[in-house]
Formats: structure tokens, sequence, C-alpha cells
């Protein structure tokens, strides 16, 4: 091969380096794609209160935000709790109201949100619902006597509802009830307990119908009196009768008004006249004190031996007393309500119109006469 032929070979060769090297800077041979940015989740959070009254509507809120797209679905749970109903399970608003509660009571709701690409986040909330009871209200007008006992501290329970309040210097007292919806059938019961300084061992007690038999007793003015239900006077009669309506119930409180009836028609009136005479006789008579291992007279007469031997120890002393303190209980219209209106109240079957003795279930004709 001459030099010359060479030469034409040599430049040839180079030519196509160049012509190589000219496609290479001007990207014929390409650079792979990019991949793409992975998917982010969306963000979430809820936004309401934290709690809000039963059957009152309380919206919650989503808080929701996608930075490479946006939200597609909103799916609202109850997470825990119950007695409570939603709308907008699949929106960005939430609608609770609760059912009519007895207590208060605690959700928890989850919101989950999934963005354009399927990545989804989920956020709880916990809520509490308050119970919020109608009220019923009754102001009870009543005195608490043996005489009466000047400035007793007085307690009246009705169901879970407690009140309290104080008699005047002649045991008066007015006491307005505030009574919740749940608590409306309860029984009334008032406990007047004797000032500390001067009447100490006094405790004494009267057992009521049910506050809504009471509501209807008291008529348009919502106050009851006296004259409306007789057991708004607390004394030594209601207190012996509070004790033998417990003994006739198995030794426990009734608790509904079926009960109540049933217990007092199990009452024997002499026995609670004699338990009422002797307590008339430990609060009014001088000599004769509750026994130091007991606290105060109504826990005295739920002992049957501790009473009886009390009893047993007035006799000793004066065997008349008990007959005369039960007279002047028979004829004090504070203490007994004796002769209204188809009334009997020894239950011996004879009106206490018609009765000579109605406070006697033995005897209802004076043979004297």
């Amino acid at each position: 091969m001459n030099v010359r032929n060479w030469l034409c070979k040599f430049n040839a060769f180079l030519m196509i380096i160049a012509a190589m090297l000219l496609l290479s800077s001007c990207g014929g041979g390409g650079d792979p794609e990019p991949s793409p940015e992975p998917n982010k989740p969306p963000n979430v959070a809820i936004n309401g209160p934290s709690q809000f009254d039963e059957q009152i509507a309380s919206v919650l809120s989503a808080l929701a935000h996608d930075s490479d797209g946006h939200i597609v679905k909103y799916q609202w749970k109850l997470v825990s709790g119950d007695k409570v109903t939603f709308s907008g399970e699949n929106t960005s608003r939430l609608t609770l109201v609760s059912a009519d509660l007895d207590q208060d009571t605690q959700i928890t709701v989850s919101l989950t949100v999934t963005d354009d690409d399927g990545a989804s986040a989920t956020s709880e909330h916990t809520v509490k619902i308050i119970a919020t009871q109608a009220v019923s209200e009754l102001t009870l007008n009543g005195q608490v006597t043996d005489k009466p006992i000047a400035n007793a501290s007085i307690k009246i329970t009705v169901g879970s509802d407690a009140f309290t309040g104080q008699a005047d210097a002649q045991g008066a007292y007015s006491i307005l009830l505030q009574v919740t919806e749940k608590n409306i059938n309860k029984l009334v019961l008032i406990e007047a307990s004797g000032d500390p300084s001067m009447q100490a061992e006094v405790k004494l007690v009267s057992l009521l119908a049910s506050f809504s038999t009471l509501k209807s007793q008291a008529g348009d003015d919502q106050t009851l009196n006296v004259d409306e239900n007789f057991s708004v006077n607390v004394t030594n009669v209601s207190t012996a009768e509070y004790q033998l309506i417990v003994e006739a119930n198995n030794g426990e409180l009734p608790a509904t008004q079926a009960e109540l009836s049933e217990a007092l028609d199990k009452v024997d009136v002499e026995k609670k006249l004699k338990i009422a005479s002797l307590l008339k006789i430990i609060i009014d008579e001088d000599g004769y004190e509750i026994p130091p291992e007991k606290t105060d007279t109504l826990a005295l007469i739920a002992d049957p031996v501790a009473i009886d031997n009390f009893e047993a120890f007035v006799v000793s002393q004066d065997a008349n007393l008990i007959n005369q303190m039960l007279q002047i209980i028979i004829e004090d219209p504070m203490l007994v309500n004796i002769g209204g209106e188809g009334q009997d109240y020894d239950k011996d079957g004879v009106p206490d119109a018609l009765d000579a003795f109605p406070a006697d279930p033995n005897e209802s004709v004076d043979t004297d006469m």
C-alpha cells in the first residue's frame, strides 16, 4: 500500500470518528427518562368540639390536604361508644346527634381520607356527650314536729337527687325540689335531724309517694302542703311508720310506689302508735335518754331488742306514761290525720267519721254510752 492510499483511508477513519462524536454531542443516543416522584399520602386532622349536649346536633370537620394531588374520598366511622347517629359519613363534615341519655357518655370517631393515587390517612377524635336532664319543680311545705323540732336540718332525697334546708324555730320548712327527669317516679324521703346544740339525738323521717304523684297532688301552684299530703310533716308517727314499712319490705326501703303501697297495707297501726309514743317520751320527757350505743332515735327503733328494752324501762318507771303519750298523739292534728272523708286510719273497716275509736283497730263502738 502506497502512502497516498494509506492517507486516504486514515482520513476516512477520522471523518467517521468525527461524525460519531458529532452525533453524540447532539444527543442522538438519548439519556433514560427520570423516574417519577413517589405519591405522598395526604394529611388529615379533625376539627370540632370535645364535648356537646345530648340530642343537639354537633359538627366535626375534616382538615385534609394532599400536597401532590387532591382528596377524592372521605369516610367517617364510630370507633367506640354508642347511642349516636351520623349524617355526612362520606363528606368533609360529619353531623352527630345523640339519643336521650341517662348519664354522660363518651364516643370516639375516626376519619379516613384517600387521595387521587389511592393513598390514605386516618385521624381520630374523642367527644364527651353530656346528659342534660329535664328538671321538674315542686315545693314542699311542712313541719318537723313531736312538739316542734326547732331549727332541724332537713334532707330530701328523690332517687339520685338530693336537696337540703333548715326548719325555723317552729319546725316549719319550705324546700324547692328540682328533680331530674330520670327520678320523677322515685319515692320522696324526708330526713330531719335536731339541732346539734339542743336535740342532737333526734332523727325523724317521712317516706312519701313518688315525686310524680306528689306533683299531681300539689295542683297548679306546684306547692305541696299538709292538707294535700299529710306526710310532708316529719313526726314521731311518720318515723314509726317508716320503720314498719322497711320491716314489711324485708328490711329494705321500698323502691317503687307499688312496693310502698304493699308495705303500708302491712303496717300495724297499734304498733306504729306505740313506737311513736316511745319516741315522744325520749324527745319530750326528762329522765328518758336514748341508750348510749345508739346514735339517734331512728337507730333506736330500727333495733327491735333496743326498743323493747326501752319500753320495758319506761313501764318500770311509769306504767301509764305510754298510754298518756298515745292520747296526746291522737289528739294532735299535726301528728295524726284522723277523720278525713272516707278515711279509715286504724284499718278496722269502719270509716273514721263513724268510728268512736279511729286510732284503735280493736274497737269502733263506745259501749259506755
